[in-house]
């Protein structure tokens, strides 16, 4: 596989890219890290407690994700092949998750990705912060893009993917638009993190 250099360098992170801390749009803090097996039943619960509306969004679907996909999800042993990152809040022991962020290859160089986040969390960049943090993730382990597939009527997912400063094409078929987005660090995604990380931090 041949190597990438990026033109231009993300923002190093006070922790790892796979987790840490996470400071919110509201100044809140959460803690952000990558699934392991024993999430099952906490993602689980976290997929349930979503509105109808999140669901279908998500996943086009009232019913949410099966066991298997979910299980799949639980599964980050292969970057290459597919990650997923879980966010949960610090101060609210035991921890519960409020946002789930995915990726999973469909070839050499494209994964799929997709978002949740929690109805209560909508709005705070936590979306945004996840985006990020899974690009600059597969990116590392050698993929260039992510495709996504969401509803037209989702105004605030098709924002977090062009507002993010990536390279980002979109082409809506029906109801529905897919995204085409470079996981490579440019000179507009460099620009927008450092943006968020001083006014998050402020």
């Amino acid at each position: 596989m041949s190597s990438v250099r990026p033109r231009y360098i993300p923002l190093p992170y006070q922790d790892a890219p796979d987790s840490g801390r996470l400071i919110l749009r509201d100044g809140s803090t959460a803690t952000v890290r990558t699934t392991r097996p024993d999430d099952k039943e906490t993602l689980t619960a976290f997929f349930g407690s979503l509105s109808d509306q999140s669901k279908i969004q998500r996943f086009f679907s009232r019913s949410g994700p099966s066991a298997k996909i979910i299980e799949s999800f639980c599964d980050s042993s292969n970057p290459r092949a597919a990650l997923s990152l879980i966010v949960t809040r610090l101060a609210e022991p035991p921890a519960r998750i409020i946002a789930a962020g995915t990726y999973m290859a469909r070839n050499e160089t494209t994964a799929e990705v997709a978002l949740t986040v929690d109805d209560a969390f909508q709005g705070k960049g936590v979306g945004t912060l996840l985006l990020e943090r899974l690009a600059l993730l597969a990116a590392a382990n050698g993929l260039r893009r992510f495709w996504a597939l969401t509803m037209l009527e989702n105004r605030p997912m098709l924002d977090v993917f062009r507002d993010s400063g990536f390279e980002c094409r979109t082409k809506a078929d029906g109801g529905y638009v897919e995204i085409d987005l470079s996981v490579l660090a440019s000179e507009a995604s460099v620009a927008r993190a450092e943006l968020r990380d001083r006014v998050f931090s402020t």
